[in-house]
């Protein structure tokens, strides 16, 4: 249980990001699980004709979150809840300048994975 880790906490990080961490672990491993379990399951295909024609954006930026690498989907979630940089460089264990360049990088990869065609600067 997340309360066990109590003990652990170093005041030297904000509780804030501690708490995030713990709330981190149990997400990862519960996905662990959900994913196993999806991998035995038959998928209901339901086809377009329940899809909304302005929810196209939303599921291809959906496609492409899905498709990042777990630190790359980690770092956007971070950045999508509010936190700063050096927050999020707590959580992930990376310094405050390092998720600044991930940020940016993560923005770039993300635009050229929506938009194939256009050139990226």
């Amino acid at each position: 249980m997340p309360w066990t880790a109590l003990p652990g906490f170093r005041h030297g990080a904000s509780e804030r990001t501690w708490v995030f961490r713990i709330a981190q672990k149990v997400v990862f491993s519960g996905a662990a699980r959900l994913q196993r379990r999806r991998s035995r399951e038959v998928p209901l295909n339901c086809g377009p004709a329940l899809a909304r024609p302005n929810d196209q954006r939303r599921r291809e930026l959906f496609d492409a979150v899905r498709r990042l690498e777990p630190i790359e989907r980690e770092l956007a979630a971070l950045y999508l809840e509010g936190f700063t940089a050096r927050e999020i460089g707590d959580v992930l264990g990376i310094t405050e300048s390092n998720t600044a360049v991930r940020l940016t990088r993560l923005r770039r990869h993300l635009a050229r994975m929506l938009n194939p065609g256009e050139v990226q600067r």
